[in-house]
């Protein structure tokens, strides 16, 4: 498959298909593409909608991957075998050769080849007619077998560890058995990326056989595999591990209770595998592969998760300011060239394309040195990052998406750190975009009552207007909210206090204070506070029952009024609003409240507490807040995030196909 327009694939992000299946002039062999579930060809990369075959499948439909998985086992293990070969030598690969059979031998026979059509047949000797002398059929039906084994092509394979300028004519190199899996399934006239799974699971299958045979030998060869890989822990002076130790070792690691599906040939499934190569693209790049996180030593991955974080820090660093600095000199620029004519639209107009330019070049810049870090990567260590070939797609895409991440400055910078913290100097993160849009509203109604001539509007009033706003809302969708209160019996004549209380399970956790202040209330001279205990349950408005807590805690409601403080009323308000809740009364009918009331509540009470300590921001000091962050002084990092999306998404590949590799089969179609 073609890359399309804009992309530049060097040969390090090409490979070989390690067997071809494609027509020759010697024979047809299947045919070379996959199909999905819809009968659709599926193409390289494409992982969608195929359906999984089974390895039964796989080796009957192609038998020559089970000497193949032989050879990969055999390589993984060699490498295990050998000790660790340190940091930097992931150059270090495998070398794949397939090639022809030697010719089969009969010493009965002499061969000969056709020089036209390079047919072989062969003619007894003398001693083959004299062998065959008896049976002269016998000689006949061994020649046409013979025959047939000379004209019908027998390929072998090999894999063997060297580097990539080591391959020689018609061999293919690949970095690990994993990189060779992948040109088995994913490449162009390979077997199909629903063969995957099941060349894993024979993978698995000859690995563990391996294990069985070799730890069962009495001899076992793959002792540094054991002590490098896979049981490092395990005290080789008392003796080497039998097979079931190698087994429940592995089933403790992979928290597994199956030990046929260990994961020593299991591929990452695409969702995980995608989000971890996007988000840390140079620890992923060694992590899901086991050969290479066996290559790779602690300085190395740490070097690699510094990378990560930078390159998912930078957009966060560098979009804000960028788009900042291009919407000031785009404002500026357009304000001078427009003169008189219309210079704040003008203004407006280029603040906006500059932040969108600056966006994008903090994109476009970001995307360069992704790809500089990842031919670093892989100079210094043979392995890089994401790994990707440059593409025309994803440098588009990082200027687009840094772009749309700056062309929020208009619209977001006056919520920034500059505005909060002239609104809240204590706690600034905890203004909200509610917060600025109320306060305008209530700075605006009281403009509005101004210029209307009904009087003028207090800087007081405007602030309790916005401190209550939400209030307002929620009394607007809830203009019956009411409380009941079940109000306790009077106690009866002659029971004494302890008496009263212990009778009543209601009161436990009272504390002494509340059970005398409550009796106190119930023997009270005043006729309206004894009758409070007469009633049962009680509906309150929700005005009425605020006012009446305030009056038990001791707050004076009106200038002249004596406060009432009772702490036994005042926690039993708080008690039975705690048990019932809010809700709403109609015609003497109590409803509790429903979720939403409940939420809503919450809300307004959150809303107003937080609200309290706020300073109201006229126009005029929001436009010095917007002045200052226009400056690059405000960084907010919202503005960044759509400037790292494009670190997430190979857009290449999602918009054209591009992939990471591209596979050439080393036999063309004649």
């Amino acid at each position: 498959m073609a890359d399309p327009f804009g992309t530049f694939r060097t040969d390090e992000y090409r490979r070989d298909v390690p067997y071809s299946e494609q027509k020759t002039s010697r024979g047809t062999g299947r045919e070379p593409n996959a199909l999905d579930i819809y009968g659709n060809v599926v193409k390289p990369g494409q992982r969608w909608f195929t359906v999984p075959k089974t390895e039964e499948e796989l080796l009957k439909d192609h038998p020559w991957v089970d000497e193949l998985a032989d050879l990969m086992v055999q390589g993984r293990l060699g490498l295990y075998d050998n000790e660790l070969e340190g940091e930097g030598d992931k150059a270090q690969g495998f070398i794949y050769k397939k090639e022809p059979k030697p010719l089969p031998t009969n010493e009965l026979f002499k061969v000969y080849r056709d020089p036209n059509d390079g047919t072989y047949w062969a003619e007894p000797t003398d001693e083959g007619v004299t062998y065959y002398q008896a049976n002269p059929q016998m000689l006949n039906d061994v020649k046409e077998s013979f025959e047939r084994d000379l004209n019908t092509p027998q390929m072998q394979q090999s894999l063997r560890r060297g580097k990539r300028e080591e391959a020689g004519e018609g061999e293919s190199w690949y970095r690990t058995t994993n990189e060779l899996s992948d040109a088995i399934t994913n490449s162009q006239n390979g077997i199909g990326q629903q063969y995957e799974k099941a060349l894993s699971a024979l993978l698995q299958r000859k690995f563990l056989k391996e294990m069985e045979q070799d730890l069962g030998s009495g001899n076992p060869k793959h002792i540094n595999a054991l002590k490098n890989r896979f049981m490092p822990d395990w005290d080789y002076e008392k003796g080497m591990p039998t097979y079931e130790d190698f087994v429940n070792t592995q089933i403790a690691r992979n928290e597994d209770n199956n030990p046929l599906t260990l994961r020593e040939f299991e591929r990452p499934d695409i969702i995980t595998s995608s989000v971890t190569n996007a988000v840390a693209p140079a620890m992923s790049a060694v992590g899901w592969d086991p050969e290479l996180k066996y290559k790779t030593g602690l300085g190395e991955m740490v070097g690699r998760g510094l990378f990560d974080t930078a390159m998912l820090g930078l957009p966060f660093a560098t979009v804000p300011r960028a788009a900042s600095t291009g919407a000031r000199v785009g404002g500026e620029f357009a304000s001078r060239m427009g003169g008189r004519v219309a210079p704040n639209i003008l203004k407006s107009t280029g603040e906006k394309a500059g932040a969108w330019a600056g966006g994008g070049l903090a994109g476009l810049g970001q995307y360069g040195l992704e790809r500089v870090g990842n031919q670093a990567f892989d100079w210094r260590t043979g392995k890089g990052t994401d790994e990707y070939p440059l593409s025309l797609a994803d440098a588009g895409a990082a200027m687009v998406f840094g772009g749309v991440a700056g062309r929020p400055y208009r619209s977001y910078v006056p919520y920034g750190r500059g505005l909060r913290t002239k609104i809240d100097p204590v706690n600034p993160s905890t203004v909200t975009r509610g917060d600025i849009a109320d306060m305008r509203t209530a700075i605006a109604d009281a403009g509005r009552g101004k210029k209307s001539g009904t009087g003028r509007v207090s800087k007081d009033a405007t602030t309790r207007n916005y401190r209550t706003m939400e209030y307002q809302r929620y009394q607007n969708k809830y203009p019956n909210e009411a409380v009941v209160v079940n109000y306790p019996d009077l106690p009866r004549k002659g029971e004494s206090k302890d008496l009263y209380f212990k009778n009543r399970p209601r009161f436990d956790g009272w504390t002494m204070e509340q059970k005398n202040d409550l009796w106190k209330a119930m023997n009270s001279k005043d006729p309206e506070i004894r009758g409070l205990f007469k009633q049962g349950d009680t509906i309150y408005d929700s005005d009425t029952f605020r006012a009446n807590k305030s009056v038990w805690n001791g707050q004076k409601l009106y200038k002249n009024e004596v406060p009432m403080k009772n702490s036994g009323l005042a926690h039993l308000h708080d008690e039975q609003e705690a048990r019932f809740g809010t809700g709403s009364a109609k015609e003497g009918i109590f409803s509790p409240e429903f979720s939403d009331q409940r939420k809503a509540r919450k809300k307004a009470d959150k809303t107003s507490h937080r609200r309290y300590t706020h300073n109201l921001v006229t126009d005029k000091g929001e436009a010095e807040a917007r002045e200052k962050a226009v400056k690059g002084k405000a960084r907010p990092t919202l503005q960044a995030i759509g400037g790292a999306i494009h670190n997430i998404i190979p857009w290449s590949n999602t918009l054209f196909g591009t992939v990471p590799y591209s596979y050439e089969p080393e036999t063309k179609e004649e």
